[in-house]
This record gives structure tokens, sequence and C-alpha cells, in this order.
């Protein structure tokens, strides 16, 4: 499992027909049950969308969507973390509450870009966690893969990257 940060979605601006395999029509439909006719017409003709790198697998299974087309173009950047390791960042930006931490939430961009300079100003230098494997019961191996030194620095200043972004636009942070 884990969590993403990235701005709140912008606003859709349209809809094109897409497949599981990189595709994307370059038609761009203002409502979406044209964009839904558009993609049962590729469909059953077997049109291979621009980009697709699987033909024969979409056109024999089908693999087509319809995807929402944002005012971001897919350019808003984003973070993934595991869940351990944005419970660990979350805490350092202070969303631990009663010691448990939210993997969903939100925040203003500006208190979010305030918290991750107080976290980047106090915390120590990530040391790191070392990996390690460990029986379990049934025998069952359980493998924790540890953390990069300076890992949550790393973390913290692509963080900051989101929020500059999401500021100049108006826009929240989200993370789930």
């Amino acid at each position: 499992m884990s969590v993403t940060f990235q701005p709140d979605e912008a606003p859709v601006v349209g809809y094109r027909v897409a497949d599981f395999a990189g595709g994307r029509a370059p038609e761009l439909f203002d409502d979406r049950d044209d964009a839904v006719a558009a993609m049962c017409a590729a469909e059953s003709a077997g049109r291979v969308l621009p980009g697709c790198t699987d033909p024969v697998g979409i056109t024999s299974m089908g693999g087509y969507f319809i995807d929402a087309v944002t005012s971001d173009l897919d350019q808003a950047p984003s973070i993934n973390v595991s869940n351990i390791n944005a419970v660990s960042v979350l805490e350092l930006l202070g969303f631990a509450h009663d010691g448990e931490v939210d993997l969903v939430g939100s925040c203003d961009a500006e208190q979010f870009e305030g918290r991750v300079l107080t976290a980047l100003a106090l915390a120590p230098a990530d040391a790191g966690v070392p990996a390690y494997e460990a029986a379990g019961a049934g025998g069952a191996t359980i493998v924790e893969c540890g953390r990069r030194p300076g890992y949550h620095q790393d973390i913290l200043g692509r963080l900051y990257a989101i929020c500059a972004w999401a500021r100049a636009r108006q826009r929240r942070i989200v993370w789930s």
C-alpha cells in the first residue's frame, strides 16, 4: 500500500478515449456520453489508438476507457511513498493527532508549505532505517525494506516543490 501527495484535482476540460497500453485518442469531447460513443466505435472497429504499446492485446481483449482530461493536462507533480514512510513524513509535518496519523487528508498549500519548511528547519538529518528480515508466526517471513539516509529531507524537498506548484494555481495539497 502507498500514499500519493499531490495538488487537488483540476477542473475537467474534456474526455478522450484511451487504452490500458498507453494509447490516447487525440479527439477531446466536451460531453462524456460522446466520448463513450467514440470508445464503443473504436472498440467495435478494432481501432488502435496513437501511443498504444500492445495493439493486439487491446483490440482482441478490449481495454479501452474514458480518460477525464483536466486543465493540468497531466502535468501536476506528485510523489508516492509507502504507507510506513507516509506515516513518518506526516508525523514530521505535524499531522499526528493523539499518536495517530491519517493517511488520507488535505491542507491549504500555504499551510502545508509552512509545515514542510518547519520540518526541514527542525527535523534532524534522517539517518535512515536498516533493512531486516524476521520470522513470523506459521513460517511467514516479514521483510522490512528500510529507508535510506536522507530520505526525509529528499521527500520534504519534493513536497516543497509540489506546494509551490499548487500555491501558484490556488489548489490544496491532498494525500491518500
